[in-house]
């Protein structure tokens, strides 16, 4: 009788097994295997409930019962039906629990900065600037890359918010990147094409020196970006990003890209449906409005 309720406490079922109540055992193994689940999802008051009723339903039926008058399931003939039990309510258990309910893996976590650590990055960028421009930068933001261990600092120039840029200090290597002298050329190129676009036109410019270029260029005296286009022809390269209704109205300022002979030019037009993109060679051919026409199908 006590190997009945001890065999429903560890699994309810298995002692309606013991006691030759084959059908009310597989009803309170789906039973169980739902409350199951309902704890794994972190209700635990059920499952505990219904193992205490299984228990004293398999008492209840083990008192009524004689094992020796109605051929009754001795203890060592039950073993082996019992085990074969556990091991196939296991896989019952299991196999929809590792394909379906398992938790997803947790995603590494990205380190965070104290403020401390980013004060001291923050020093360390406006040092190495004013070291290497001779002049004073201020802190507009910050945030710091984990995944690749560097801090991203916005800084600008005193008195010129408007060049803002981006200067990075990297943990690894301890080494900095920075974007002023490009930040400045962009900003002197928009102002020199300011009134060649065209009504509603918003431009955006990303103009890059190569390494052998600055390498070469005096950080203390930095060209303007028509010096620059001067002294290194083939030494930086342009792209420029303008959302525009008219393509065609556009055609002053692709004239101007022309005459200035800017190196190696990348145009993309931001369109309301779609976005068009303009190569060196493209805007050489162009000779009139109407041929932006055939870049728009």
């Amino acid at each position: 009788m006590m190997a009945a309720v001890f065999l429903s406490l560890i699994f309810p079922g298995l002692g309606q097994f013991y006691n030759k109540e084959y059908k009310k055992a597989i009803a309170f193994i789906i039973v169980d295997i739902v409350f199951v689940y309902v704890y794994l999802k972190g209700l635990m008051f059920p499952l505990i409930l219904f193992h205490i009723v299984a228990a004293a339903d398999a008492f209840a039926a083990a008192k009524d019962k004689n094992s020796e008058q109605e051929d009754f399931l001795t203890f060592q003939k039950a073993v082996p039906i019992l085990g074969t039990s556990v091991i196939f309510i296991t896989l019952m258990i299991a196999a929809p629990y590792y394909f379906f309910l398992k938790p997803a893996e947790p995603v590494a976590s990205v380190p965070q900065k104290t403020r401390a650590e980013m004060k001291a990055a923050e020093d360390k960028v406006i040092l190495h600037l004013a070291d290497k421009y001779r002049h004073d930068f201020y802190v507009q933001s910050s945030r710091y890359n984990g995944e690749a261990s560097r801090y991203d600092i916005t800084v600008y120039p005193k008195n010129q918010q408007e060049l803002a840029f981006i200067a990075s200090y990297s943990e690894k290597g301890q080494s900095f990147k920075d974007r002023y002298m490009n930040i400045r050329w962009e900003k002197e190129f928009d102002q020199e094409t300011s009134s060649l676009l065209g009504k509603g036109a918003a431009l955006s410019s990303s103009i890059d020196a190569d390494e052998g270029t600055q390498k070469n260029l005096d950080q203390l005296a930095i060209p303007s970006y028509e010096e620059l286009r001067l002294m290194y022809a083939q030494g930086y390269t342009h792209e420029m990003n303008i959302k525009v209704k008219n393509p065609e109205s556009l055609y002053p300022f692709i004239i101007y890209i022309k005459d200035k002979k800017i190196n190696n030019p990348m145009l993309k037009l931001q369109l309301s449906d779609r976005i068009l993109e303009l190569n060196a060679r493209d805007i050489e051919e162009l000779q009139n409005p109407s041929d932006l026409k055939k870049y728009i199908k």
